[in-house]
């Protein structure tokens, strides 16, 4: 009933930010079952979940069975084109933050698209040179590498892998280098 709710909801354009409001309180609850309909209604919401990053964050953080739905609602936020860069360079950071690596390589992947204020991209992304999968370190470097000059005050992070133990890591540092101006 409630996924029928959710949907109709969505159907008739009803999840507002404000509509939502009410749900905040239910999101940091410890029930399982408390969490699922305000985060289903976040992901129906779409954009709309941008004023829910620290609870999603949060959510995310914690392993727990709604990860994967606040993962997902980050990752709308995050490709919401039609949103201002702040949260989404927000929920970038929250998905980074997570111990996945998949979701953190998309969220850098979407930061090297994303137009916006290089300060604002640089943080994550320099973040991200700390993540525990190579995968995501080789391309954290690479992102870093694309911005050129603008990521020079990641250089002291971006050098520190370049006795990293996984060669792709090491590697796209050493492309970084020299894209950067070292």
């Amino acid at each position: 009933i409630a996924a029928a709710a959710v949907r109709g909801l969505q159907a008739a354009g009803q999840l507002t930010t404000d509509r939502l409001e009410r749900f905040r309180g239910r999101l940091k609850s410890d029930d399982a079952r408390e969490r699922w309909v305000p985060l289903e209604l976040l992901r129906a919401a779409g954009p709309a979940a941008a004023g829910f990053i620290p609870e999603l964050r949060s959510l995310v953080l914690h392993r727990s069975s709604d990860q994967t739905v606040a993962l997902t609602c980050l990752g709308i936020v995050l490709a919401s084109d039609s949103l201002p860069v702040t949260p989404r360079i927000a929920a970038a950071k929250a998905m980074i933050a997570s111990d996945d690596p998949g979701t953190a390589w998309d969220a850098i992947t979407s930061l090297g698209r994303i137009d916006a204020g290089t300060q604002q991209k640089l943080d994550p992304v320099t973040d991200a040179l700390a993540h525990p999968s190579a995968n995501v370190r080789a391309k954290a470097a690479d992102i870093l590498g694309r911005m050129g000059a603008a990521a020079r005050p990641a250089l002291p992070r971006l050098r520190g892998l370049q006795s990293d133990p996984w060669k792709m890591v090491r590697d796209s540092v050493e492309l970084a280098l020299p894209k950067i101006g070292e």
